[in-house]
């Protein structure tokens, strides 16, 4: 059972004051690994329960991911179209608000598609073939494509490169309220931005955090301060130093666990980006998209060869093959990136020696990249008007919390972290929400990133090959020579329409 599974089980009841709700949260985590296989306040924050039974009820099989639309009385629904697995919570809590909104809007009401098999069986997919010349450009578009799309981070860039998604916020043709916009995190905004217009394309209803993990106690014997805050947090030879400390200490095997262990496209991209950008490089030019002397930048060389250096020294980084629950359960690694879905295990099992920190600066400034599942409208809306009412509506503050308090993600708008017992000033995940605020990176918004998964393949492949040992220099000369040619095969991604 992945992560974010968890949080679905264990974030029934949102507290923080008083180890009776921890324990409340650990039975139901048990509950769920055998039927299942992402406080600062003067008063508990209350338990979360489903809203009135006269807002919200349980979603009715016709209004469920496995019931197809009826050919009914009524006006035709918004199809709405969402990536999770039709058993999953995250689907059941997207149903139960579809649902409300249908009985808020009877005139205009949504109906809830099955998910997508895979990325290359997007509903949206027959929208960008031809630009991708997997088919002819006036090959016919099927009549039942949703209204409103979520995709992952930045892969919505493919699909506002051909078109097939409207820009949200148009100053000729506005879909939603622009000032609405100051409401919401910055990282969000620019997960959503399309940098060959600059228009908002995407929007999230929540977004994810990644932070240090380490034990209070091992800090203080070895002599480390506790960055509590963004400006606060180690510098470069700070970070080193304490894992050069911490991998001397007798119960550790390894000082720092940056979670080799599952090489995804898109974990490797949270991690690593981040470094390239704080050592003055990056994965790809923002504005040419081109890699070529950016990701083989003499900065992106030194960032990659420190990750190598902790690698080839003993103790100081935890291999592929490394068990990431290794951190709270044999407890023999001294510090771990990862994000708020470790935090209810982590605090079960090192209770108040659990500290959370700021990701390291190593170098000038520090950054942490975000990413989570957005919104976007569809070319094929006939009416973009009212799904972009439905749109706000899922990422609307109260609709953020009610997510945020349930699976545990950070809220997407100020207004509902300001409300969220766990991330709002001096809740205990307050630096996540904090980095995203003043230190947010980005996945690239190329259309070769989500689309034919060429930047992040080779970019992965390059980082497992460093970490196995080979050159810096030759890993990322080849990276930036895949991506920068299969750029000049699609033209250099010049922004096409196709209506």
């Amino acid at each position: 059972m992945n992560r974010a599974n968890l949080f679905i089980k264990f974030s029934s009841a949102i507290t923080i004051a008083g180890a009776g709700i921890l324990r409340l949260w650990l039975v139901i985590i048990a509950l769920s690994t055998v039927g299942l296989a992402q406080a600062a306040q003067t008063e508990p924050a209350p338990a979360l329960k489903p809203a009135p039974t006269s807002e919200v009820k349980a979603a009715p099989a016709e209004t469920t991911a496995q019931a197809k639309p009826q050919a009914a009385i009524g006006p035709k629904p918004l199809l709405v179209s969402y990536h999770a697995a039709l058993n999953s919570g995250d689907r059941q809590f997207y149903a139960e608000i579809i649902e409300r909104w249908n009985r808020l809007n009877p005139d205009t009401p949504a109906f809830l598609l099955d998910p997508p098999k895979s990325e290359m069986t997007s509903p949206l997919r027959p929208l960008i073939a031809p630009a991708l010349g997997e088919a002819a450009a006036n090959q016919a578009i099927p009549n039942n494509l949703p209204d409103i799309v979520d995709n992952f981070g930045s892969n919505f860039a493919v699909y506002a490169w051909a078109g097939a998604i409207l820009p949200l916020n148009d100053p000729a043709r506005p879909l939603i309220d622009i000032n609405s916009l100051q409401d919401f995190l910055p990282s969000v905004l620019l997960q959503g931005i399309y940098d060959a217009d600059g228009l908002i394309y995407s929007l999230a209803t929540t977004d994810n955090g990644v932070g240090l993990w380490g034990r209070r106690s091992q800090l203080n014997k070895i002599g480390m301060r506790i960055p509590t805050s963004t400006a606060d947090a180690w510098n470069g030879e700070e970070f080193l130093t304490a894992l050069d400390r911490l991998s001397k200490l007798s119960d550790i095997d390894y000082a720092l666990d940056l979670r080799l262990s599952y090489p995804s496209y898109e974990w490797y991209s949270v991690v690593f980006i981040p470094w390239l950008q704080m050592s003055g490089g990056d994965i790809i030019n923002r504005n040419s998209w081109k890699a070529e002397g950016v990701l083989n930048s003499k900065e992106s060389q030194n960032a990659m060869t420190l990750l190598q250096s902790l690698r080839k020294r003993p103790k100081l980084l935890a291999p592929p093959d490394f068990k990431e629950q290794n951190f709270r359960e044999a407890k023999n690694v001294g510090l771990a990136y990862s994000g708020h879905w470790d935090w209810p295990l982590n605090q079960q099992a090192l209770g108040d020696d659990l500290v959370l920190m700021p990701l390291p600066r190593l170098g000038q400034k520090t950054a942490t990249t975000s990413g989570s599942w957005g919104w976007s409208i569809t070319r094929a809306s006939r009416r973009p008007a009212v799904a972009a009412k439905l749109l706000q509506y899922l990422v609307s503050p109260d609709i953020a919390l009610e997510y945020s308090n349930r699976f545990g993600a950070v809220p997407s708008r100020l207004s509902a972290i300001d409300r969220s017992s766990f991330y709002r000033k001096g809740g205990v995940l307050e630096i996540l929400s904090q980095q995203l605020k003043e230190a947010s990176s980005r996945h690239p918004l190329q259309p070769a990133y989500p689309g034919n998964l060429t930047v992040r393949t080779v970019f992965t492949k390059a980082i497992v090959n460093i970490i196995a040992g080979r050159s810096v220099a030759l890993e990322l000369d080849h990276a930036a020579t895949i991506i920068d040619a299969d750029s000049e095969s699609h033209n250099n991604y010049i922004k096409l329409r196709l209506r």
